[in-house]
């Protein structure tokens, strides 16, 4: 078997410009982070984060990447609406995309779900809105 190289870390930040554009900040005001976001980070914002990536599908003739992310998105409003508005731009801007990377070839990219909840204390005496989606790329390494 050839040594092969985890593509997560390239992976990720291939998609962080994806999603750092204007469209995604208008209602993500706080921001787009890498793992967590500062403190006293103005919601609603989103996170890249959870990474993993483990042998797939076969594909070339070796086997692929299937990279595991999660964007989470936070939210202080009245509900988990705003959290769900970010993730579905997240999903207007990734689904299907094939980002560029650096010895690697992304074959496929998409959402798979997401889940909402409401964090278990007030954070600053405001109540908090969470909504995290999974999403999968299968990646294939080219040299």
């Amino acid at each position: 078997m050839k040594n092969r190289r985890g593509a997560t870390k390239d992976l990720l930040g291939a998609v962080y410009p994806i999603l750092n554009v204007s469209t995604f900040t208008t209602v993500a005001t706080g921001g787009l982070h890498h793992g967590q976001a500062p403190q006293k980070t103005p919601m609603p914002y989103g996170v890249l984060q959870a990474p993993s990536g483990y042998p797939g599908v076969q594909s070339m003739g070796n086997p692929g990447e299937e990279v595991r992310f999660q964007l989470h998105a936070v939210s202080s409003g009245r509900d988990y609406a705003e959290a769900l508005a970010i993730i579905d731009i997240a999903k207007q801007l990734l689904d299907g995309e094939r980002p560029t990377l650096s010895n690697h070839l992304v074959l496929r990219l998409w959402w798979e779900n997401t889940v909402t909840y409401a964090d278990p204390e007030l954070v600053n005496g405001v109540p908090v809105w969470n909504a995290v989606s999974q999403w999968c790329a299968l990646v294939d390494q080219v040299s």
